[in-house]
């Protein structure tokens, strides 16, 4: 046995990054998901007219993202909290959006730190809490970025073998602005191979473990960000420094193979639609000078994620 199990069935994590919020629903806890791990990562979809605007978007992006325990997991047979791991996460990306009614081709950035904890009661409850700051600028604004900050607080509370209950609140990005936004959610087991989690207003995920090396999600649900962005000439009258807003829906389907207990490779493919892209002077995006929306396109992401050290057991045998 390589990886030491919890008995809760299913966890549901909440990761607000950069602006980004998803759900990742997996079919037990091990020890060994608290092993350094980095993901590498690309995605892409094709440009589409705005609907009123004349002209098109389209994106290229790549993305790194680290996570790193603090200290060892914490076990604790006797207490109320049985387990806790505390953890710090960083991530990078970079994309070079296809704007064809600007003169200049600009290239956005974010990165953002992030600290989580994790904790496990006695009655099989998990507590997730998350806090970080995270910019998002254009290549003329980095010199001088503006911080922003983020966090959420979760609860995943069994109610039965199948049945797990989630909820809590975020503060985020992913619809182009800050927000504070509820979590309310759930998990349903339906039998080993299969599960189902539902998170407003973030996404739904269908989650099937064909074998031990590979499972099979279908996702739908929200993407976004506000950019800092450089008035190059473009927009006289307006500002130098400007706010992109964008938000996104996608509903795609991944394979992601195990390749060992090192290693992981991703593929995910699906449509996106652009339901908010706007510019104005304004950081809440009230009373932007241009407003509109696109079609949907073909999305695309592959990734590569890479585990690092040793499994809490294995640590423990070496002893």
């Amino acid at each position: 046995m390589r990886a030491l199990r919890w008995s809760l069935v299913t966890i549901a994590t909440l990761t607000v990054m950069g602006g980004r919020a998803f759900c990742q629903s997996e079919e037990d806890i091990e020890l060994n998901l608290f092993r350094p791990r980095l993901e590498i990562s690309a995605d892409t979809f094709p440009n589409r007219s705005f609907e009123t605007t004349n002209g098109e978007y389209g994106s290229h992006s790549g993305r790194l993202n680290v996570n790193i325990p603090l200290g060892s997991t914490h076990l604790r047979p006797q207490k109320g909290i049985l387990a806790y791991q505390f953890m710090a996460q960083a991530n990078f990306s970079g994309a070079s959006p296809d704007i064809t009614f600007l003169s200049q081709d600009h290239r956005l950035y974010t990165g953002a730190l992030a600290f989580t904890s994790v904790m496990l009661s006695r009655s099989k409850n998990l507590y997730v809490a998350s806090v970080g700051a995270t910019a998002a600028e254009d290549e003329e604004t980095i010199g001088s970025p503006t911080g922003r900050f983020f966090g959420a607080g979760l609860v995943a509370h069994r109610l039965g073998k199948k049945t797990t209950l989630i909820y809590g609140g975020a503060f985020t990005y992913v619809f182009g602005r800050g927000l504070p936004l509820p979590i309310i959610g759930a998990i349903w087991r339906l039998n080993p191979k299969w599960n189902l989690t539902a998170m407003a207003p973030f996404n739904f995920v269908a989650h099937y473990r064909a074998t031990d090396k590979v499972s099979m999600r279908i996702r739908t649900g929200a993407a976004g960000n506000r950019f800092r962005f450089s008035n190059q000439g473009d927009f006289p009258g307006e500002p130098e420094t400007l706010y992109l807003h964008v938000s996104q829906w996608r509903t795609t389907g991944e394979v992601e193979w195990r390749m060992s207990d090192d290693v992981a490779l991703l593929a995910q493919a699906g449509t996106t639609r652009t339901t908010r892209f706007d510019l104005s002077a304004d950081a809440r995006g009230s009373d932007p000078f241009i407003e509109d929306k696109t079609g949907s396109a073909p999305y695309a992401r592959v990734a590569a994620r890479f585990w690092f050290g040793k499994t809490v057991l294995e640590q423990w045998q070496e002893k």
